[in-house]
């Protein structure tokens, strides 16, 4: 018979478990939103930006954090010479995960 404790404990656990969860969903939908967005701004097909979304998945499930992602998605608009949206990509970000 589990206590009342462990039933609680487990609950929480649970809870903690399912909102990490919701948040790397969230997070995924962000990112992959701002990677097709920077995919066809600068002329892409989609199935680069699905590619594109792809690989920063995949470095952040290797470690890299949301601004090194921002870092990378700005630095890539500016070396395909779009400057002007490399400086909207940590306002993209931002909005893409916080409606996600």
């Amino acid at each position: 018979m589990t206590s009342l404790f462990e039933e609680r404990e487990r609950a929480a656990e649970y809870g903690y478990t399912h909102g990490e969860e919701l948040r790397f969903l969230a997070l995924r939908e962000g990112i992959e939103s701002v990677a097709h967005w920077a995919a066809e701004a600068i002329g892409q097909p989609p199935e680069a930006g699905a590619g594109y979304a792809a690989a920063l998945l995949g470095r952040l499930t290797g470690g890299a954090g949301v601004p090194d992602l921002v870092a990378q998605v700005s630095q890539d608009l500016e070396a395909a010479g779009h400057p002007d949206l490399a400086r909207e990509i940590p306002a993209r970000f931002s909005q893409a995960i916080a409606t996600a």
